[in-house]
This record gives C-alpha cells, sequence and structure tokens, in this order.
C-alpha cells in the first residue's frame, strides 16, 4: 500500500532537512564571522613622571597599599566589578540586585574623584534592555568597561531572555559625556545560531588598528574561550578560539609584544583540584597554543590579569583548590610568564566561618602615574577597591628576582 511508505519518506525529509539546516548554518558562519586576523596589540607606555628643571638623584618608591569602598549597600548582593580610568578619574561598574540572576538585577557605575566614590548610578536594568534591544530579558549580568581612544566610554554587558547564562547574549551601550547618558543597547552578533551562549568577563584589549580584542567565553555544548575582534563601529569583525573542549571559561589576556600575547582561564572543572590554565598567541591572537595547567590553584573562580608599563604581569585570583576565602597576588615576567604567588590581598583563617566568605572576579588597571587599582567583589555584599603599586609588590621577600 502507497501509505506504508510515509514513515519512510517523511524521515529522509527530516534528514534532508537537518542536512540544509546544517549547511545553512556553516555558509552562515563563514559570512558572518571571517577568519581572524593578525592583530598588532598596543603595548602600556611608561608611567608618566613629574617634571623637574633640576635633576635629581633617584629616590626609591615607598611602598604604597589602601583600600576603599566602591559600593554603598544600595542592593542586597553585588558582583563582577570592571575598572577604567578617565580624564584624571576612575569609573567602576558592576551589576547588583536581591542575588546573581534576580530579576531586579541592574548595572551601576560610580567614578572616583579626588579620593572618593561618588554614589552609584543606575545605567541599566532589565526593563530597559527589553525595551531598547527589543527582546524580553530576564536578567543582566557582568559588565565590563572600557574606555576608546577618542575617550568614549563603553559598557559590554551580558544579557538573557531565556534560560540560565548559557544562553546569554553580549550588548553594548556608550557615553560620551564621562558616564552622564548613555546610548541605547545594541546587541553583538556573534554566532549566527540564534546569536547565544556569549558571555564576558574581562577587559579588552585595544589593537592598532583601533579595534578590540574582546575575550569572551561559552557554556552551552561546551565550555570554552573566544576573542572577538571588534571594530569602533562595534562590529564583529572576526573571532578566534583560545580553547575548546568543556574546561576553560573565562580568558583574560594581556600583551607580551605586538604580536604575542598570554592568556589565563578559569578551570571550569576539574578533579582532583583545578589549576589556572594557561596559553599564547604568537600572531596577534589569530592562532593559541593548547591551554595548559599551571601550578596555581583554581576553585572554578575568575582571574584577572594585567601588564604592568614595566613589563612585569600581574595577576589576582583565588589560589584555593575549594571556596573563595583568599585572595592573592601572583607575579610573572613577560619573557617566561612563570607564574609566583607573592602577596595576599584578602584571606580569612581555614575553618569553617571561612567558607562562608568570598573575595572573588577581580578587575585590575594601572593608571598613567603607575598605580595599580584593583576592585573585587567582597563577600557579595560590597564592591572593594583597592590601589597599591610596584614597590608595595617588590617589598614582598617571595618576589626575588623579578623585581
Amino acid at each position: 500500500m502507497p501509505g506504508v511508505h510515509f514513515p519512510v519518506r517523511q524521515t529522509v525529509q527530516r534528514f534532508i532537512i537537518l542536512v540544509l539546516a546544517a549547511v545553512l548554518f556553516l555558509v552562515c558562519w563563514v559570512l558572518l564571522v571571517p577568519a581572524p586576523a593578525k592583530s598588532r596589540y598596543i603595548l602600556p607606555p611608561p608611567p608618566t613622571q613629574p617634571e623637574s628643571v633640576t635633576p635629581k638623584a633617584p629616590v626609591a618608591e615607598a611602598a604604597l597599599f589602601e583600600e576603599r569602598w566602591v559600593s554603598r549597600g544600595a542592593t542586597k548582593q553585588v558582583h563582577s566589578a570592571s575598572i577604567v580610568a578617565q580624564k584624571g578619574a576612575l569609573v567602576a561598574v558592576w551589576y547588583g540586585g536581591t542575588r546573581e540572576g534576580a530579576s531586579d538585577t541592574k548595572l551601576f557605575l560610580s567614578r572616583l574623584v579626588d579620593g572618593r566614590w561618588s554614589l552609584p548610578q543606575r545605567v541599566m536594568d532589565r526593563h530597559q534592555a527589553a525595551a531598547q534591544l527589543n527582546r524580553p530579558i530576564r536578567k543582566l549580568g557582568n559588565p565590563v568597561i572600557h574606555r576608546w581612544q577618542d575617550d568614549a566610554l563603553g559598557i559590554f554587558f551580558v544579557s538573557v531572555s531565556l534560560g540560565g547564562w548559557a544562553t546569554s547574549s553580549i550588548n553594548y551601550m556608550e557615553s560620551r559625556d564621562q558616564g552622564a547618558s548613555w546610548s541605547h543597547a545594541r546587541r553583538l552578533v556573534t554566532s549566527p545560531f540564534l546569536n547565544i551562549s556569549t558571555l564576558v568577563r574581562a577587559s579588552p584589549l585595544p589593537l592598532q588598528d583601533g579595534s578590540v580584542q574582546l575575550p569572551v567565553y561559552h557554556e552551552m555544548a561546551g565550555k570554552f574561550a573566544e576573542a572577538l575582534r571588534i571594530s569602533r563601529q562595534i562590529d564583529v569583525l572576526g573571532k578566534a578560539r583560545i580553547s575548546s573542549g568543556v574546561k576553560a571559561i573565562q580568558p583574560a589576556i594581556a600583551p607580551l609584544s605586538e604580536r604575542e600575547a598570554v592568556a589565563l582561564l578559569r578551570y571550569y572543572f576539574g578533579q582532583p583540584a583545578d589549576r589556572v590554565l594557561q596559553t599564547r598567541t604568537d600572531d596577534g591572537g589569530a592562532t593559541w597554543t593548547r591551554p595548559l595547567a599551571l601550578d596555581l590553584p583554581n576553585p572554578g573562580s575568575s582571574v584577572a590579569l594585567l601588564r604592568l608599563h614595566e613589563g612585569m604581569l600581574i595577576a589576582v585570583l583565588n589560589d584555593l583548590e575549594e571556596h573563595r576565602y583568599q585572595l592573592s597576588l601572583a607575579v610573572a615576567t613577560t619573557r617566561d610568564t612563570a607564574w609566583r604567588v607573592v602577596r595576599s590581598i584578602e584571606h580569612e583563617d581555614a575553618g569553617p566561618d571561612s567558607q562562608a566568605f568570598e573575595f572573588s572576579y577581580p578587575s585590575l588597571l594601572q593608571d598613567d602615574n603607575g598605580i595599580i587599582h584593583l576592585v573585587y567583589t567582597w563577600n557579595q555584599t560590597r564592591i572593594k577597591h583597592v590601589l597599591f603599586n610596584r614597590a608595595w609588590i617588590c617589598a614582598a621577600a617571595s618576589a626575588g628576582k623579578i623585581c
């Protein structure tokens, strides 16, 4: 009977549709996301030195370490701060709400002027994002602030419309008046397949052609890191895979030379103990080496990475196998990138109570005067700001020959 062949015919039709969909996906991928270019990084300039009419003998720099609060308890929980310098001031952003992933989560901004952080200013909530992006928004997270070469401020941030963080998209908004007002948010096209499962955490790196290299990561059907090249017009010009598989996310990148860079990655899971992963590029981020585990513990937490003006590399991390009750500073040189923990920034004595503390998701910046600024989540209730200098790093006995 003719009807007997219907199930087979339907199966063949479905198979053909799937094949055509896969081909269409690959074509879109090639057309929308070009092959990664061999970019050139901009290296940090030397620190600004005060002018002097009469030459003086060099004086040893005094060690500097100070602490301040950024947020003021406006929300029950806060997380994932990012920092940048602009016109002699510091600008920090973060997200806060009743808890991580809650529908009342908002993005906040504060400026440090004359030694004091301003009252936090709300710059985005999910209702604004939904109206501006023309799509439903469940929650917001992971804002990353960047200062462009024309002095405009941009914020890349994550939004979720359906499901959890694995279905995230990256969005962007911009201010040309030092954060007083912001453009409407726009959604970046990072994948032709539903344009979801791309998140951001670490700061972008400026490139010599005026674009930036933005470290991103995926959490759906794999846990891996990528680098996007984004033009000043906020178009995705290309992308490169930093890692593959299901273990490495939240890359942070620092330049070693115009063509070379190193990336540190959060190890998503592993037994018996997690370790920070490291990978390198020698072609401006077009290709990356296979990530290798360092002798730095990582309890599944974000790592901050920065190249200082003087060439030293520093990283801030939770150097624990479990929990986040300790935050430490590690250093390396651009020559061998062999890491050594030299300073403790936050620590609670190990024990039942220590596990209730969390110091996490650091972000680093060095200003024009050489001062290093660190912001991070303090026990999920405050954003904390710590500033220090190279002399404080080198005063640690464990710093050794690195300084």
